[in-house]
């Protein structure tokens, strides 16, 4: 027998493996939630507190060590939290154990018995908890946010952990939400999400007066069940249901705030369309081994059946095992021919259901349209009768909508509608579009889009916890009543926020006036009558139900916004996207900017760089490798115009390809990437016999195997003959979508980059944007960046701009450095200033090539400090000595030529880039002595003298 033994910090860590469970161990141990501790031979005992006294051993045996506790989650996992806390504590202080003779008392020494043991009362835990509910919710209602301890939200955590156990599903994960919610309130300040809060005080509270009456003896709607309480479904209490056809719009993963992973199918029968659900719901713990459910996508499943859950839309599906077949374009038509017509249906639907406070905020639905407005501030669906929803203020989901309709027209949209205060918006899941290969369903989900399910949503600056959607709903003209009603609700939860004791006549009396001009009056005189009664805790339940009935108030005054497509354009790359007219043209420069600082939208600017380059003549687009030929907004502009000079660009083209040669390459960097792929597009836009020998040398000879096998998908292409590896390529697009292990679809992602698969460019925007698995959304972005995407420089440069997650963003700096596009150049700047991944930035610097090094040397000129940073030395070092040469040459003429006073400034840096290269130095002073010899005049200021010392300490002595 095992005896009980001292464990070390490490062999805790591998005795629990449940990294969360030992943290929430650590802190029962650390906030002296174990009492009565003791040790009977080789078991640890324990009480420990929570909602009830729970009964906690550990047991050290001779196959290892074992946790038991008398709490639902040990019956579930290894250790529980309490179990953890027990091994913490003897891991810490065995000292502390007072040794037994007899196992305590109260305890079972883990041998079954044949006593017949007492069953616990389900109603009284579940009373028991609802109390504890209303009693948090009343505490918080009446004192505010403000007045809460430090360690409040640790203990409301605790008591919605506790809650899961009491089959309180609902109010479990809400009161862990509004823990999250009370520590963020410690440290957001002025952002602190008050109408958000509002919500969720409202739904706790509503939902524990709906499960008190339930307890009196009401019965619940099975609806209600499964939403509030939870309950394990059999298959006899599943409804049977057979005859589907069904297709997958999205595949989401997330985690809830209960420690359950949750995969999900969502899927709609395109004869009816009816939107289902098919869940995998497990433990954290134990999700990490169990094999995930497969994902659907391009798939149909045909005569699918099973057993429908009591669930909201969309309607919860156990399904049988299903029979698959490719997706057709048939049926696609199908799940378009069952969207609603017009977004008024969509409000419709949407109103509908927001009459059931206990439904969740969202609705699934398919919605026709046909444009997608970007202008505003928000992004709107339009359908065919120019009425809009609204896209949730959400530049992520921004940018997988756009990934998505590049190079298609949208038809129809499938999402998740809700109301972000009067706006009715759609998250979305999935588009229905025609592109080159027909009707098509692309997926754009791989996440809950109802993550930030509320109804509003906190503007990022201004008003103290106010939302942005009025902003936005008074820019489109909206009714001026909805916005009005939907401010005095944001009002109404400041007050909460700040506690129903502030809730005086005096502070209540002018939103009163507000809702008898909305002609709410019978609202306005309950507000009135609730602000009179003297004790806080008595105006609870009427100012909660005050604050629901005004939100479906509001939910039945919002409508459509509505379009006038006069004075909108389509965007050159996005069919179906729309922007602002605009006659002004805009040099790349300036739209680089505005669109860093968020003056442009990424549809925006592609619209601007086509003005401008529409606006050059043929000749000048040609002769420009730099930046035109480098800046994949100018390519299909380039190639326009070689068709007017052939023999001209057939030259420029096969002069660019000729120096990324192998042999070329060999002494000198390579142009960019961009360039190469511009060449290309060039030679295939002429293709008479001259270009196609210009196209067989670069799959002969170039450096790049990418570059290569895109040189023989053009020659393919001219030739109308299919590449030999075609089915290679089908498989490995299969693979992508569809390969149940990550690893497998990383691996096509750069089987498609190797093969030069332009076609799978579109998929790989996809999975880069929403593959469940970071390592293959990383592989997807370095493809796209092989393969010259030029459609995905905005996304990878609002990635890197946003740096929310650091692999994806040093993806998309080096998928920047592959695809060699200067419209990159300055995201890698502004990265590589705020020190952001030095290392990964100056590759991706590198592997843009001679067209980053003026730039680069515009940049530091302008911000000297950064030359004096140890991670400044391997960006130079990358750049040849012609090149920097000849860039700092050109940027000294830009200086001389600019003012004086900008040499004396800043000409000193252009030296200070020199500092371990003295033949540069040299030949920059004598170039400098040469046009500015005034900087020695006695006149001179201190700092043109300066400068000059400078250029003379540099000039090589004349030979005697």
């Amino acid at each position: 027998m095992a005896d009980a033994r001292a464990i070390t910090l490490s062999e805790l860590r591998t005795i629990i493996t449940d990294a969360d469970e030992l943290t929430k161990g650590t802190k029962i141990v650390d906030t002296g939630g174990l009492a009565h501790l003791a040790r009977f031979e080789h078991k640890l005992y324990a009480d420990a507190a929570g909602s009830q006294v729970y009964k906690v051993q550990v047991l050290f045996e001779d196959k290892g060590v074992r946790g038991r506790c008398s709490c639902m989650a040990a019956r579930s996992r290894p250790f529980c939290k309490h179990a953890a806390a027990l091994l913490v504590a003897w891991s810490r202080k065995p000292d502390g154990f007072a040794v037994a003779d007899v196992a305590p008392a109260g305890v079972s020494d883990g041998k079954k018995k044949a006593v017949k043991q007492g069953k616990v009362d389900t109603g009284a835990l579940m009373a028991q908890g609802v109390a504890q509910v209303t009693t948090v919710v009343r505490e918080l209602a009446v004192t505010g946010i403000a007045t809460v301890a430090d360690d409040r939200a640790a203990q409301i955590r605790a008591l919605g952990e506790n809650l899961r156990e009491h089959k309180l599903r609902r109010l479990s994960a809400r009161t862990i939400a509004l823990a999250d919610q009370i520590a963020a309130a410690r440290t957001s300040g002025d952002r602190f999400d008050e109408p958000g809060y509002a919500e969720l005080l409202g739904e706790l509270l509503l939902t524990a007066r709906k499960l008190d009456k339930h307890l009196a003896g009401e019965p619940l709607d099975d609806r209600h069940v499964e939403e509030l309480v939870g309950k394990t479904w059999t298959k006899k209490d599943r409804t049977p249901i057979a005859g589907l056809r069904l297709l997958e719009v999205g595949f989401l993963t997330r985690e809830t705030v209960d420690d359950f992973v949750i995969r999900e199918s969502r899927l709609v029968d395109v004869a009816t369309g009816v939107h289902y659900t098919d869940k995998q719901i497990l433990p954290r713990f134990l999700a990490k081994r169990t094999p995930p459910k497969p994902s659907y996508a391009g798939l149909v499943l045909a005569d699918a059946g099973g057993s429908l859950y009591p669930s909201y839309p969309p309607r919860r599906i156990d399904l049988d095992p299903p029979r698959t077949a490719p997706l057709a374009g048939d049926d696609v038509d199908a799940l378009a021919a069952t969207a609603l017509p017009t977004v008024a249906a969509a409000i419709a639907a949407l109103q509908d259901h927001a009459k059931d406070v206990f439904a969740p905020p969202t609705v699934p639905l398919t919605l026709t349209c046909d444009m997608v407005i970007a202008d505003r501030g928000r992004l709107q669906l339009v359908d065919p009768s120019g009425a809009a929803m609204f896209l949730p203020d959400d530049d992520e989901l921004g940018d997988l909508l756009a990934t998505a309709l590049a190079g298609v027209r949208l038809r129809a949209i499938v999402g998740d509608a809700s109301f972000d205060g009067a706006l009715p918006t759609v998250a979305p899941l999935a588009v229905v579009c025609d592109g080159p290969r027909g009707r098509e369903l692309r997926p754009i989900a791989s996440r809950d889009p109802a993550r930030d399910a509320r109804k509003v949503k906190v503007v990022a600056a201004g008003a103290a916890g106010r939302s942005n959607w009025a902003s936005t709903a008074r820019a489109m003209g909206m009714s001026t009543a909805a916005i009005a009603l939907g401010e005095v609700r944001e009002e109404l939860a400041s007050v909460l926020f700040a506690g129903l004791a502030t809730a005086t006549l005096r502070r209540v009396e002018p939103l009163a006036i507000r809702l008898r001009e909305l002609t709410l009056t019978k609202q306005a005189d309950a507000l009135i009558q609730l602000a009179s009664r003297p004790d806080p805790a008595d105006r609870l339940d009427d100012f909660i139900k005050l604050h629901q009935v005004l939100g479906i108030a509001l939910a039945r005054l919002a409508g459509a916004a509505l379009v006038d497509r006069a004075g909108l354009e389509a965007s050159p790359v996005y069919a179906s996207v729309f922007v602002r007219t605009v006659d002004a043209v805009m040099t790349p420069d300036d739209i680089a900017g505005q669109l860093g600082r968020g003056e442009l939208n990424r549809f925006e600017a592609a619209t601007r760089y086509a003005r401008y380059y529409q606006s050059l003549p043929a000749e000048t687009l040609i002769d420009q490798i730099y930046p035109s030929w480098a800046d994949g907004s100018a390519s299909p502009y380039v190639a326009l115009a070689a068709r007017a000079h052939p023999d001209r660009a057939i030259a420029r083209a096969a002069a660019v390809i000729a120096a990324g040669s192998l042999r070329a390459t060999r002494q000198r960097r390579p142009p960019p990437r961009m360039a190469t792929l511009t060449a290309l597009r060039v030679l295939e836009s002429i293709g008479d016999h001259a270009a196609e020998l210009a196209l067989r040398e670069a799959a002969d000879a170039h450096a790049d195997l990418t570059v290569r096998a895109l040189a023989d998908a053009a020659r393919g292409r001219l030739g109308a003959v299919a590449p030999p590896d075609q089915a290679r390529r089908v498989s490995a697009r299969d693979q992508l979508l569809n390969a149940p292990h990550k690893e497998q679809r990383a691996a096509a992602a750069a089987t498609l980059a190797n093969l030069g698969d332009v076609d799978a460019i579109p998929l790989l925007r996809l999975s880069w944007a929403g593959d469940i698995s970071g390592d293959v959304r990383d592989a997807a972005g370095l493809a796209l960046g092989r393969l010259g995407d030029a459609e995905s420089v905005d996304p990878f440069i609002a990635t890197l701009a946003r740096q929310g997650s650091h692999a994806q963003a040093a993806t998309a700096a080096v998928a920047l450095g592959h695809l060699g596009d200067v419209r990159g150049i300055r995201a890698l700047l502004d990265a590589w200033a705020a020190a952001w991944r030095p290392d990964v930035v100056a590759t991706a610097l590198a592997a843009v090539g001679p067209a980053a090094t003026p730039e680069l040397i515009r940049y530091v000129t302008d911000r000297p400090n950064l030359l004096k940073r140890s991670t400044a030395r391997p960006v130079w070092a990358a750049i040849t000595d012609d090149e920097l040469r000849a860039a700092l040459v050109e940027r000294l003429d830009e200086l001389i030529a600019a003012s004086a006073h900008r040499l004396v400034t800043d000409g000193g840096a252009l030296f200070e880039i020199t500092r371990d290269r003295p033949a540069i130095a040299e030949a920059l002073a004598q170039h400098l002595i040469a046009a500015c010899p005034e900087l020695a005049a006695p006149k001179a200021s201190r700092e043109a003298k300066a400068l000059w010392r400078k250029a003379t300490a540099h000039r090589k002595p004349a030979k005697a």
